[in-house]
Order: C-alpha cells, then structure tokens, then sequence
C-alpha cells in the first residue's frame, strides 16, 4: 500500500536531459542540447508493508506505538496463543512416545538378524521385527512433522519487524482479539514505513520518458521548504506507457 506524506504534496523535479544530436559544419562534431524540464510529483516511502499475524489469540502486550522507529527483529507484540499452547505440550509427549516404540522396534530388528541365524526365529518373525520397526520409524517422522509445524505456529505469537522503519498506524489494543487465519484484510496490527530513503515519483511524457537513463539526475524541490533542493536520481521506470494517461511511471530515490 502506497501513501504520499501529507506536508509534500506540492513537489517540482527538473531534469536535465541531454539530447545527442549531430550538427554539419566544415568541422562535423557531436552538439549537446541541455534542456530544464520542470514537472510535479509526489513522494513515497521506499518500502511500505502491513503486518498482520498468523496466531489466533488475545493481544498481550503492544510494545510500540504510532511514530515509533523499529528496528528489523523488534518484537512489535506479543499474542496469547493458549490452544496452540496445548498442542504443541500434546505434541511433544506424542512424539516422545514414538521415539520410545521406534527405538524399542529398531532393537528387536535388529536382534532378529541374530536370532534367525541360531534359528530361534523363523524368517517370518524376523521380517515382521523389520516392518514393525520401519513403521514406527514412519511414526516418529509424522509426529515430528507435526511438532514442528506446531512449533511454527507458536512463533508467529511473537510479532516481528521485518525491517528497518516508522509505524505510520496501528489497528489494535491490548487485549483485542487477532484471527490469525483471518482472509480478509482488515486485521492488521501495524503499517510500517521505511523513510531513511524516499521515492519521488512522477508520471513522465513520452518526449521526457524516452530521453531518460540510468544517469538521469534530478533537483526536488518542496513547496513547504522555501530555498532547499535535494539530489535524486532515477532508480526505475514501468518502461511501458499507461494506456489511459500516456505517461510512464518513473521513481527517483531521495
């Protein structure tokens, strides 16, 4: 989700653009035309994400707020999850029970071997150790499957920052209820915002859109700070044009 910043609404970019062209003279030599175009644009946070959590549960703790900087792995909040909770404990003591039989199983296989070479066991016992024991093996695989998707589950009751950034709004309370299987999209818990770069954005004509590069510079300017330019230089353009406005989108990094 993309959003302007509300005090820079009133944005002009002039770019300088060279137009290589070839004059005749006696002395044929290569010309360059320097041209100023000024144009609006609008600004966007470099990165922008909403963040939601996939454990159902109540809200225990809100550990920031709008306006506050986060770092990459901060703990945003804290879910609790009591029903994941039971199952991962019913989890781990079924999976401890299959690794007592699978173990158990694999050590009367494997004495089948000894046993059927003083013929104390038929071959048929013998092979019925051996399936016994690749089944619970099969059993122990299950159960720690489970026990580690469980354990995944649990994780996510621990909201983290996935990067560097500004919480730009919050959409919950302490003690709120979060649905973590929730498919709509009106549970998030934070909108995140990266500033530390901004993109400018403008909607470029085609006579301005095919003259720019890699090296296309520009000069911002804002409404709201008299006197002030900032450096910024193009990082990406859609490359197609927008069949309902002719332009195409271009994004310079402030």
């Amino acid at each position: 989700m993309k959003h302007t910043l509300p005090l820079l609404l009133l944005l002009a970019v002039t770019l300088t653009a060279q137009d290589k062209s070839t004059v005749r003279t006696t002395l044929p030599a290569a010309a360059k035309v320097a041209s100023a175009i000024e144009l609006p644009g609008r600004t966007e946070p470099l990165e922008s994400t909403l963040i939601f959590t996939r454990a159902t549960g109540l809200v225990r703790e809100r550990k920031f707020d709008i306006g506050d900087p986060v770092k990459a792995g901060d703990v945003l909040a804290i879910i609790d999850t009591p029903e994941i909770d039971r199952q991962v404990e019913a989890a781990r003591a079924t999976t401890d029970r299959a690794t007592a039989q699978a173990k158990s199983a694999r050590l009367s296989a494997d004495r089948s071997a000894t046993l059927l070479n003083s013929r104390a066991l038929s071959r048929d016992e013998s092979e019925e150790r051996i399936s016994t024991a690749e089944e619970s093996d099969a059993e122990l695989r299950m159960a720690e499957a489970k026990m580690a998707e469980l354990l995944e589950l649990q994780k996510f009751a621990t909201v983290l920052a996935p990067f560097d950034g500004t919480i730009s709004a919050r959409n919950f309370d302490r003690g709120d209820r979060m649905r973590g299987d929730s498919s709509t999209a009106e549970g998030w818990l934070y909108r995140l915002v990266s500033l530390n770069m901004l993109r400018f954005v403008i909607n470029a004509t085609p006579d301005l859109a095919l003259r720019m590069n890699a090296d296309t510079e520009a000069t911002v300017r804002f409404t709201e700070l008299p006197g002030r330019t900032f450096s910024a230089k193009l990082s990406r353009s859609s490359r197609v044009f927008d069949t309902a406005s002719g332009t195409m989108r271009a994004e310079f990094l402030i």
